[in-house]
Formats: structure tokens, sequence, C-alpha cells
């Protein structure tokens, strides 16, 4: 859950869509787009529908669209791929930090879900270095 951005190799991404930078800029944007409304739609979802189903979902269509990603060549698709697939992603990493809270208890799994937020920190101060 916490290690899945790291995919997205925005390089391999413009070479893909055969795009330069100004124009890839935009691939950036839709990601972060997505994993918000993805992160807000998740976070009404998961107290009104089954918790294990909505999880499953969300990784069930983060993997369709991560398969489908290679196959979009054109520019225009690129970015409504990425959009969908980072709104899943966010889902997904509400839906399983709120299933994590419930299951190790507020009190209880303080530090492990601070050792999952540090890991994820971790993760993109490495990719602001690089």
């Amino acid at each position: 859950m916490f290690w899945f951005p790291s995919w997205s190799a925005r390089s391999i991404i413009q070479l893909i869509t055969n795009t330069k930078v100004e124009k890839a800029s935009t691939f950036f944007t839709a990601s972060s787009v997505g994993y918000l409304c993805g992160s807000l739609i998740s976070g009404i979802m998961y107290d009104r529908f089954n918790k294990v189903l909505l999880l499953c979902l969300s990784l069930v269509f983060m993997a369709v669209t991560v398969a489908v990603l290679p196959l979009c060549s054109p520019y225009g698709l690129m970015p409504v791929i990425l959009l969908t697939n980072a709104s899943f992603m966010g889902g997904l990493d509400t839906a399983g930090k709120a299933r994590l809270v419930s299951l190790w208890g507020e009190n209880e799994g303080r530090a492990f879900m601070q050792a999952a937020e540090f890991a994820f920190g971790h993760h993109y101060c490495r990719l602001l270095l690089y």
C-alpha cells in the first residue's frame, strides 16, 4: 500500500506519450487531483459500504489501470488513466489506513501507524533527492 507510487517513473510515461516536459507536467496534476478525489470519495464511502469489498475493488481497479497504462500512447488518454489510477490509489490508501486503525485500535496501533507514515514519507523524500 505504501510503496506503490514508485512505479510511476514519469520519464517512462513521457516516452510512451512522446511529449515534452511542459506537456507532461499535466501528468503530475492529474495524479494529484485523482489521489485527492479518491481519498475524499473513499472516506465518504467507507462508512456506508462493506469495508473489505471497498478495499478489494479499489485494488482490482487500480491493477486494471496499471495494466492499461503502458497501452495509452495518445496524450489525451494518459492524464485520464493517471487520474483514474490515482483515485483508486487514494481510495486504497484511505480505506487501508482506516482499516488498520479499526484493527489495531486507536491507542495500541499508534506506533505501527507512525512507522507506516514514516516509511511513506521516507519514500517521497528519497524521490525528491534523486
